[in-house]
């Protein structure tokens, strides 16, 4: 299977990078990125195929499947190995004893072993941009649907490892672009812009989320915290068909994404889409709860509507500094202050500021 933007001696057209001069075209070597949606599963396909011969070659001796499957090295590792565990147990066998039943046992136990590592196959390389990812994304594969016209399949894979994808896509620091392979030929791919365009475009086309059956026997899970990380762990939970239940403070889920990221950097109609979202996977969303005040932590257990608590709180109690004062004498907290001002409060913090920290 040769790819059709494959040149004479490399790729160019890539989701990753552009390949233009002879030798540069090694760091493509099990790279995803030159592929398009169908080759992309095509090589899926292959490799299960290999995964499958490997296993049947190991029964034959081991060693054999690893290197069908392409791990040379280790390959020849156990089939060095398994030569000289027969010989050791040969040479020095004079009759059935327990140490030489344990050298047979774990000579059954290496064969065991290397069947299982065959089956695992091949491993695709990861790109660079997607190491840097905290989500673990897959990059190359978004950018790849995106390029070829298809923003609400991007928008859908995307969605399979991050449910924030319209908010990550306008405020994510994207330690991905700094990985870029293209920063070696000038500047990076736009990585956190391309992943907005794929969420504006997937939303804008009415996606919806995959239907999932409300199984009564799956566990309801109550998650305190509506912020990013009981959002995520809700619709964690409801893709694996559990019933999360979210209860917050707030009237709105969000966290500190609703509440003190400014306007202009996340509007809050682009906030509502990611959770609109995730709500609709089946995440039930109870506002106004303060667990401990409107009803106690135990309760929610021993009342038998819950079979599981998740508690993500997150961190909004501020940091104080050794010698700052209250308000009123000048020093502010963060995250206060931003939610303050973004909801029209006038703060008043005169012509000259020190912000600590960065």
């Amino acid at each position: 299977m040769i790819p059709e933007n494959q040149l004479e001696f490399g790729y160019k057209d890539c989701s990753l990078c552009f390949v233009e001069k002879k030798g540069e075209e090694s760091r493509c070597s099990g790279c995803s990125g030159r592929y398009s949606a169908r080759e992309k599963l095509l090589w899926e396909i292959n490799r299960e195929r290999v995964k499958r011969i490997s296993r049947l070659l190991t029964l034959f001796f081991p060693g054999l499947g690893h290197l069908y499957g392409g791990r040379l090295a280790t390959g020849l590792f156990w089939i060095a190995l398994m030569p000289l565990t027969i010989g050791l147990v040969v040479n020095t066998w004079q009759g059935l004893t327990v140490g030489h039943l344990t050298l047979a046992v774990m000579f059954a136990l290496l064969w065991l072993f290397t069947f299982i590592d065959a089956g695992r196959g091949y491993k695709e390389k990861t790109a660079p941009c997607e190491s840097a990812c905290p989500s673990h994304l897959h990059v190359p594969d978004y950018i790849a649907l995106v390029r070829e016209g298809s923003p609400v399949t991007s928008l859908a894979l995307i969605h399979e490892t991050l449910p924030f994808a319209s908010v990550c896509g306008r405020i994510c620091p994207h330690p991905c672009e700094q990985e870029c392979v293209r920063n070696e030929v000038g500047s990076p791919i736009a990585i956190a812009a391309i992943k907005r365009f794929a969420a504006d475009h997937g939303y804008r086309s009415r996606l919806l989320p995959r239907e999932a059956e409300v199984d009564l026997n799956m566990p309801k899970v109550a998650i305190i915290g509506g912020g990013p990380a009981g959002l995520s762990a809700a619709n964690t939970l409801a893709i694996l068909g559990a019933r999360p239940v979210i209860f917050d403070a707030k009237w709105r889920p969000g966290g500190v994404m609703y509440s003190c990221i400014p306007s202009f950097r996340l509007p809050l109609e682009e906030l509502d889409r990611d959770i609109d979202f995730i709500l609709k996977r089946g995440v039930e969303f109870r506002g106004g709860v303060t667990v401990g005040e409107d009803i106690e932590f135990e309760n929610l257990l021993s009342g038998g509507e819950f079979d599981a608590i998740l508690v993500a709180t997150g961190s909004s109690d501020p940091l104080t500094l050794p010698g700052t004062g209250t308000e009123s004498q000048g020093f502010y907290d963060s995250l206060a202050f931003l939610e303050r001002v973004k909801f029209g409060e006038m703060v008043h913090v005169g012509q000259s500021v020190v912000v600590v920290g960065g």
